[in-house]
């Protein structure tokens, strides 16, 4: 089981059981340990300094995702890995999706969780598995899927 942490106040408008339900859609999708996903919410301006300093992107992106765990190797103290996701970033990408707040962060959620799992999107391949990986879960939690925005840098 996928046990989501938070580790910021959320916005009104975005709801706690929806990101667990979103975590466990995941975990029922792929083949997962158990384990803590560690989710918080940031600005622009944080997510764009641990963007440069941990991946060399001198830039703000949407989710950033951190996995501590490898194939064959138990996660520390059950933590899995840790999830930024700018809010900032999120509402604009919401707004030209012509989406709500939570559908986007759900989305970002389920793209960062997959990442921490160890699914990336550096081919073309990869990439088309991802988008599949990702449709069917927002389907299955009869939210929207807005068009994705491949950036192969960030993985």
């Amino acid at each position: 089981m996928l046990q989501l942490e938070l580790a910021s106040k959320l916005p009104e408008e975005v709801h706690v059981e929806v990101l667990q339900k979103a975590a466990a859609e995941v975990a029922s999708c792929v083949q997962t340990q158990d384990g803590i996903i560690n989710l918080k919410l940031v600005d622009d301006a944080l997510i764009q300094a641990l963007n440069k300093k941990y991946s060399g992107n001198d830039k703000a992106t949407d989710v950033l995702s951190f996995s501590y765990i490898e194939e064959g190797v138990e996660p520390v103290q059950g933590e899995l890995g840790d999830i930024a996701i700018s809010l900032e970033t999120a509402t604009r990408q919401a707004e030209q999706a012509g989406t709500n707040l939570e559908t986007e962060v759900v989305l970002l959620l389920v793209h960062g969780i997959l990442h921490v799992l160890g699914h990336d999107h550096a081919t073309a391949d990869d990439q088309a598995k991802l988008e599949a990986l990702q449709t069917s879960i927002m389907k299955a939690l009869n939210l929207t899927y807005r068009e994705f925005k491949w950036d192969s840098s960030v993985a």
